[in-house]
């Protein structure tokens, strides 16, 4: 909604939610008879080793996640699903997940001179409730359910020019708070207890974790631009931001198959009877702040009208937090704030009066303490099954160029299609839309020499106006 009491001052409000009952997500492993450029990715490995263990070979020794599964019980044929996407679980098992999440914000901008003051303030929660079958296998290996809730909300304050001066900035303020809380459980069940092929020899297990985690964050920004003459533009901007973080991380686990119980197999993320131990029990409390500085220069040069060269240098900073995917006290760590230094020249460009459009870019990305998704067997995990957690790696480089052609036509009544006729030149768009139509809605009869053409009043009867 959006409210205007008077020419300088504007209010807009908007709202949202969205509830969902999904089922998500599955995986399949394909071998290389079906994807022969897999490599050995989904093959046993023989002997356990890391992927790649012989140099200059692609994935030589395998998968060992492979072995895991197959130790545990699993059969190899349903290790190749091929194409079909056939997703093995245990019966009983889904992937079922229900998510709400709701929020709003209201952004006030009030003009008085060649200055516009304006705040936005956001509020927005989040709720999901979740099950899977962590093996992805018909056995009894590993199943997992899961509940969350997070909320937040950020405020903004800004001042910025309005004027036609050559001269434009912008400066401001902003704050950010997040609180989630999180509850996770995985558990291999008795044979028996529930539907499952037979065969597993995963043993009874059971792991819980519950972690509170908060994010409070401050930043001061500004952006500068000033036109040096009618054709060469400099903009600067940096940004400010001081972040803390706290995590209260609690996880149990069973010790052994024998010290495994349940009162309600049904619900047996939350009917847990047996005993605790063992190292995959443990606790922590983490809390760490960082401040960070940001920026990016740009300069850039009109050629012409319609055609631009840039250059943009650009100093970024990816928060850093904390592993909450810890399923061994060792795991429970921070993870740094990741670097990116980007270097970017590209080419922007504008023809036959915006209706065709064509961009070029050359980049260079050099990080920093870059954030790396781990995947891997976890003996610390129930059933042994995978696991995934964030870490650091020294630096990680990205080089790269991106082009894009757009064509944007005119609209029908720009283009004046009653008066196209098939062969008839006119300008780029308005040629290229009324060939592509004709064909479309005329089929064979368009090529025909003396076809009446694409007419306003055919497109009428046929519905399409």
């Amino acid at each position: 909604m959006l409210f205007e009491p008077s020419s300088d001052l504007r209010v807009r409000l908007i709202g949202d939610y969205t509830k969902r009952d999904e089922k998500c997500c599955g995986a399949t492993y394909v071998s290389n008879s079906v994807n022969p450029y897999i490599g050995n990715l989904n093959n046993p490995a023989n002997p356990l080793q890391q992927p790649g263990a012989n140099p200059g070979r692609t994935n030589d020794s395998g998968n060992n996640i492979v072995n895991v599964l197959t130790a545990l019980g699993q059969n190899p044929a349903l290790l190749n699903a091929g194409w079909s996407r056939e997703l093995s679980v245990s019966p009983g098992r889904s992937y079922g997940g229900r998510t709400e999440d709701y929020g709003g914000s209201m952004q006030i901008d009030w003009s008085f001179g060649d200055t516009t003051l304006t705040s936005i303030t956001g509020y927005e929660r989040y709720q999901v409730s979740s099950g899977g079958d962590s093996d992805y296998t018909p056995l009894e290996i590993a199943r997992n359910h899961s509940e969350a809730r997070s909320t937040q909300w950020s405020q903004e304050l800004r001042l910025a020019s309005n004027g036609a001066s050559r001269f434009k900035w912008i400066a401001g303020l902003y704050y950010f708070k997040e609180d989630i809380k999180s509850d996770t459980a995985s558990a291999t069940l008795p044979d028996g207890s529930v539907p499952a092929l037979p065969g597993d020899t995963a043993p009874n297990a059971f792991s819980r974790t519950r972690y509170d985690h908060s994010a409070e964050s401050g930043a001061a920004f500004v952006n500068l631009g000033y036109d040096i003459t009618d054709r060469f533009n400099l903009t600067v901007g940096g940004r400010f931001t001081r972040e803390t973080k706290t995590l209260d991380f609690r996880r149990v686990s069973s010790p052994n198959a024998a010290a495994t119980a349940w009162s309600s197999y049904p619900r047996w993320w939350d009917s847990y009877t047996g005993t605790f131990g063992g190292t995959g029990t443990f606790s922590g409390v983490l809390e760490r702040t960082w401040d960070n500085f940001t920026y990016d220069v740009t300069p850039s040069w009109t050629v012409a009208p319609g055609h631009l060269l840039y250059f943009k240098f650009a100093h970024g900073v990816k928060s850093g937090g904390f592993n909450t995917a810890a399923q061994l006290p060792v795991a429970l760590q921070v993870v740094e704030p990741e670097k990116l230094d980007a270097f970017e020249i590209g080419y922007k460009s504008s023809w036959f009066g915006g209706a065709l459009t064509f961009n070029a870019t050359a980049f260079h990305y050099q990080y920093d303490n870059v954030q790396i998704n781990v995947v891997g067997p976890n003996p610390g995990a129930v059933g042994g099954v995978t696991t995934s957690y964030l870490q650091n790696a020294e630096e990680a480089h990205v080089n790269g160029a991106e082009f894009e052609l757009t064509i944007v036509p005119h609209t029908l009544g720009e283009t004046v299609m009653a008066d196209y006729r098939a062969g008839r030149q006119v300008n780029l768009e308005v040629d290229l839309l009324a060939r592509y139509l004709e064909r479309l809605l005329l089929g064979d009869k368009a090529a025909e020499p003396k076809a009446s053409g694409l007419t306003e009043g055919f497109l009428a009867e046929n519905g399409y106006l």
